[in-house]
């Protein structure tokens, strides 16, 4: 497979590998005449910390040289829009439960809290990070997922925000490779998601 067609890499810490620092390393592949893009697992188990140093070994335009340095976050006020709707959707077994036998209804409060727990280590687990040569977004969705990008190879980016979010002034950032992969990161301030957007559609940051 020729590097060129790499578009990304996508380092995933699964919720039981995570504890001990481990992760498995996805390559996103462009199609190529009558190929389809394609996303396959090249190293299914390494510590997290070998990541930046095989990646330099192996696919050196994938490689951060800052690798360890911290990822821009979204703001502080941005963790009760991470942790209401886990919220909610880790509530409604327990009502569903509660209807049925009226006894179990501690378990409504109890979900709420362990799915409020998830959207809090969401909102910890979510940055980005632009160097110009590179893109990186991080998420959790239970598994935490890290895309690497090249700039150069980005096949669409943008910025969204509701009518809620609006008024907060908030706003998601997307930004998608040829294999389809998506990376995004929601509840930014707008003025950061407008400010990336910016910076990665300029042709300078192709360069």
């Amino acid at each position: 497979l020729p590097l060129a067609r790499v578009h990304a890499v996508d380092v995933v810490e699964g919720v039981l590998r995570r504890p001990f620092g481990l992760a498995s390393v996805r390559i996103e592949t462009a199609g190529y005449r009558k190929e389809q893009a394609a996303a396959q697992t090249v190293l299914p188990l390494v510590r997290t910390r070998d990541v930046q140093r095989l990646l330099a070994e192996l696919m050196p335009a994938l490689a951060l040289g800052g690798g360890a340095e911290p990822l821009s976050r979204p703001p502080a006020r941005a963790r009760r829009r991470y942790a209401l709707p886990p919220a909610l959707a880790f509530a409604l077994p327990g009502v569903a439960l509660t209807l049925a036998v009226p006894g179990a209804w501690p378990a409504i409060p109890a979900l709420a809290l362990l799915g409020t727990s998830e959207g809090l280590l969401r909102h910890r687990a979510a940055g980005w990070r632009d160097d110009g040569r590179h893109l990186v977004i991080r998420t959790r969705v239970l598994a935490r997922r890290t895309l690497i990008a090249r700039v150069d190879r980005l096949q669409e980016h943008g910025t969204s925000a509701s009518p809620l979010q609006r008024r907060a002034r908030l706003a998601d950032f997307q930004a998608a490779v040829g294999s389809g992969r998506t990376g995004r990161v929601r509840h930014l301030e707008v003025d950061a998601a407008r400010s990336l957007f910016e910076r990665l559609r300029s042709p300078a940051a192709s360069r």
